[in-house]
C-alpha cells in the first residue's frame, strides 16, 4: 500500500508515487526477499504499507522503519500493529525535490525494507540481532538492490570505476567509499580524523549512524556492513548460498559475535583477525592466504583513489629499539608496519600499560608481507 500524509505541505503526483512504487515492488522487494526471507506479515493482509509523511524529513531521513508497528496498542499507543515503513515526501523547506526523491527512494527503501524483513525475528518470538548486524545487513541490502540495478555481483573485484559510479544522480556503492572514513577521511579540505580507525568503533553503530569514536557516522555503516559482506564472500558458499547465511543472521538467536561464531564455526576472534588484516592486505600485497582478501572489492584500489586523508596508513615500526603505545576501541584493529633491511635477531613483546599484561580482550595478529 502506497499512502500520503495529508498533512504534508506538498507530496508526490500520483505519477512519481507510481515510479517509487514500481521500482519497489518489481527490484527492490524481490531482491532483499530472495536474499534476507519473507517479510512478518503481522496483519495477514501480505502487503506492507509505506507512508510518505514530511515527519520522516523532518529527521533529516530518506525511509525509516520502526519495530514499535509491531507491538500491540497496549505496549505502544502510537503502534498500526502491522507491517508499515515510512518515507520523505518532497518539501522546499527541506530541499527535497520530487526528482531527487524518485531517484534516491529505491536505494533508501532497500535499507528499510531489509530492517522490515529483520522484524521477523522478534515477531516470531526470537530476539533481534545486535544493532551492527541489523544495521551492516541492511547496507548490504543497499549493495545487493545495487548489484541487481547495474548488472552487477558479488565476488568480482570490483575497483573504484564501479565504487565511484553515479547511476542516475545516485551513487549506489556509498557503503564501499564510506570504508574511507573509517580510515580517517573527513572532508577533502580537512586533515586525516586522529586515531583512525584504532579509535573508531563500528560495534556501538546504532540506527541513527552514531558510533563510538572520532569517525564520521558513516563509518559505523560501511565496517559493519564491510565485515559481513567479508564474511559472506568467505564462508556463505560452505553454509549452501548466501542467501542461508543471510537468513540465519536473522533467524539465529545469541548476541552479535555469538551469532556469527555458532554460524560459520570458526572462532570471532579468528573471524575478526581476518577480516581485519583483509582491509590492508587485499590486493595490496600477494599473501597465499584467501581469507586475507576482500572478494568483492579491490579495496587497494579504493585505497589510491580517494584523498590521503581516507587512506589505510599503518604505523611504520623499525627493528632497531624502541617502543610504541595505542589504544584501540571494541572491535577496531591498531595498525603498524614492522620492517627492515639486513636486520638483526629481534624480539617484539606486546604489553599492556607499563609493562602490565596485555589486556585479555585484545588480541595481537601478525600477517607476514615478503
Amino acid at each position: 500500500f502506497w499512502l500520503i500524509d495529508q498533512a504534508n505541505a506538498t507530496n508526490y503526483s500520483d505519477a512519481q508515487l507510481q515510479q517509487i512504487a514500481d521500482a519497489f515492488e518489481s527490484g527492490v522487494a524481490p531482491v532483499l526477499e530472495s536474499n534476507f526471507g519473507p517479510i512478518p506479515d503481522t496483519d495477514s493482509d501480505g502487503r506492507i504499507a509505506w507512508v510518505a509523511t514530511s515527519k520522516v524529513n523532518d529527521q533529516g531521513w530518506l525511509s525509516y522503519a520502526s519495530l514499535n508497528d509491531y507491538r500491540p496498542v497496549a505496549e505502544c499507543a502510537a503502534s498500526n500493529e502491522g507491517d508499515w515503513g515510512y518515507l520523505a515526501t518532497p518539501s522546499p523547506t527541506t530541499g527535497f525535490t520530487a526528482a531527487a526523491l524518485v531517484a534516491a527512494m529505491p536505494h533508501s527503501l532497500s535499507h528499510d525494507f531489509t530492517h522490515v524483513i529483520q522484524n521477523r525475528a522478534v515477531i516470531a518470538g526470537g530476539s533481534r540481532a545486535d544493532p551492527w548486524i541489523e544495521e551492516g545487513q541492511a547496507t548490504l541490502g543497499e549493495e545487493l538492490y545495487a548489484h541487481a540495478k547495474t548488472s552487477h555481483e558479488p565476488r568480482q573485484n570490483y575497483a573504484s570505476d564501479v565504487i565511484f559510479s553515479d547511476v542516475g544522480g545516485v551513487q549506489p556503492y556509498s557503503m564501499v567509499a564510506g570504508l574511507a572514513f573509517y580510515f580517517g577521511f573527513a572532508s577533502s579540505t580537512e586533515s586525516k580524523v586522529a586515531g583512525a580507525p584504532e579509535q573508531c568503533s563500528w560495534l556501538g553503530v546504532s540506527p541513527s549512524g552514531t558510533a563510538p569514536g572520532p569517525c564520521a557516522q558513516a563509518a559505523g555503516f560501511s565496517v559493519s556492513w564491510a565485515f559481513l559482506r567479508w564474511l559472506t564472500d568467505q564462508y556463505g558458499a560452505a553454509l549452501g548460498g548466501d542467501d542461508v547465511l543471510q537468513k540465519a543472521l536473522i533467524d539465529t538467536s545469541g548476541s552479535g559475535f555469538d551469532r556469527v561464531e555458532s554460524l560459520i564455526g570458526v572462532p570471532i576472534e579468528t573471524l575478526l583477525a581476518r577480516f581485519s588484516a583483509s582491509l590492508y592486505v587485499d590486493d595490496r600485497y600477494d599473501v597465499t592466504d584467501p581469507t586475507l582478501s576482500f572478494p568483492s572489492w579491490n579495496l587497494y584500489d579504493l585505497d589510491q583513489n580517494v584523498y590521503p586523508q581516507g587512506q589505510l596508513t599503518p604505523a611504520s615500526l623499525s627493528f632497531t629499539a624502541g617502543s610504541k603505545s595505542t589504544s584501540v576501541r571494541a572491535g577496531s584493529t591498531a595498525y603498524f608496519v614492522l620492517s627492515q633491511g639486513g636486520r638483526p635477531a629481534t624480539a617484539v613483546e606486546f604489553t599492556g600499560p607499563s609493562g602490565t599484561p596485555l589486556d585479555p580482550n585484545v588480541q595481537v595478529w601478525i600477517v607476514r608481507l615478503q
